[in-house]
């Protein structure tokens, strides 16, 4: 339930406010699933709508919308990212919306699924938000997400958070109970997420290989330079790199290799088609800790460590072009996958749609050439690689682009 209170920023005599609790009646907002309806966060549309979020115990938060100022509100459902846009995922953990100014939002959350409080809050996620209009009055449509806050350890958390804007500066607040924070994001970042929706030009910065429009239909190579390290001393960031191309399968079948950068040794990495139907990115690379000593530096024998994430099930569809991005981020250590411009949080598959991969994994050594469709049954093309991890907003950039090209 809501407070409301019409005289509280007029009434200097505490004993005379007003209180009344919304929505009217006995009711309050609940779950469409379950018993647990907690930590509502509301803010007032230009219309003088009300959009609410809020947690649940059920893989994804659950939002609603009054237009009569908070006294009855549309059925609570699942959050979804825009009127009939798939569902948003959240873990049973605090996830607030805040007003931006300007028909602008940004919403908080963690981005995969999970039904108790203990499940993982780090990284944390942001989205930005603008206004649409709907037969009923404004709602709000989502951005694809970009990660806001990491923490180098997976077990420190960050939530209940807040957010201020204070001339021309955004800063974000957080905590887990005992310890506060306060972080500066650059405005360059919010405003690239609330201008993702009009994104459709290609990336530049960072494009190391680029294969061209020109279609693949079998084995092609180009040169390869380093990927940087993805390892760093503690507290820095480790490099990242980005993997980008369209492809039409003729079949899904496993086996299917699309790019191909390993050695003689199985050093680098590989894309491929699996039996899950799904595309899956496998990195194999030496281990070593983060430091900056000599020994630790010149010695490469510590180890090799080997990963591999795929994108989403029920994707991939035979006969039909997709675009994919892999992107591959030393700062959080995550892997995440951007397929058809949208970025995949598990769906209703599985709890994760990235993954991160351990700090341990400092190089990808690879052959100093890539291998377009090496060995599969289809076409590529677009076939880029940057030396850097592309934020989500500028691969939904280089998708829209796409998307022009082929017309």
């Amino acid at each position: 339930n809501f407070l409301r209170s019409d005289n509280l920023l007029t009434e200097r005599n505490p004993a005379k406010i007003r209180w009344e609790t919304l929505p009217a009646g006995d009711v309050g907002l609940r779950s469409p699933v379950g018993d647990i309806a907690e930590e509502q966060s509301i803010v007032a549309l230009s219309d003088g709508s009300l959009f609410t979020v809020y947690r649940t115990a059920t893989d994804h938060p659950v939002h609603a919308y009054s237009r009569d100022h908070g006294r009855t509100w549309t059925p609570p459902a699942f959050m979804t990212y825009g009127p009939g846009a798939r569902k948003v995922k959240n873990t049973r953990a605090a996830n607030f919306v805040w007003k931006a100014g300007n028909g602008r939002y940004l919403y908080w959350f963690h981005n995969h699924g999970g039904i108790t409080y203990s499940n993982q809050r780090n990284p944390a996620w942001l989205a930005a938000g603008h206004e649409v209009d709907t037969p009923a009055g404004k709602a709000i449509a989502w951005s694809e997400p970009e990660i806001l806050l990491y923490d180098d350890d997976w077990i420190v958390r960050m939530s209940y958070p807040d957010f201020v804007e204070d001339g021309g500066r955004y800063f974000f607040t957080e905590t887990q109970k005992t310890i506060a924070r306060v972080h500066e994001v650059p405005a360059e970042f919010l405003e690239m997420l609330w201008h993702q929706l009009t994104a459709k030009t290609v990336t530049r910065p960072g494009l190391v290989v680029d294969s061209g429009a020109e279609i693949v239909r079998g084995a092609r190579q180009l040169p390869l330079p380093r990927l940087p390290d993805l390892g760093a001393p503690k507290d820095k960031e480790g490099g990242g790199f980005t993997l980008e191309f369209a492809v039409k399968l003729e079949s899904t079948e496993g086996g299917q290799i699309l790019l191909d950068t390993r050695d003689a040794n199985g050093n680098g990495l590989a894309v491929s088609t699996t039996d899950r139907g799904t595309v899956q990115l496998s990195m194999r690379g030496a281990l070593g800790p983060s430091s900056t000593s000599g020994f630790s530096l010149a010695v490469r024998d510590f180890g090799l460590g080997e990963i591999s994430w795929d994108c989403d099930p029920g994707t991939l569809r035979p006969g039909g072009w997709h675009h994919v991005g892999i992107i591959v981020d030393g700062g959080p250590k995550t892997i995440c996958f951007v397929v058809d411009g949208k970025l995949h949080d598990g769906g209703d598959r599985r709890q994760f749609g990235w993954s991160r991969f351990p700090r341990e994994l400092r190089t990808i050594d690879a052959a100093d050439k890539v291998s377009i469709a090496p060995r599969m049954r289809g076409e590529m093309r677009q076939v880029r690689i940057y030396d850097r991890a592309l934020r989500t907003s500028e691969m939904v950039g280089n998708w829209r682009a796409s998307l022009a090209g082929r017309k």
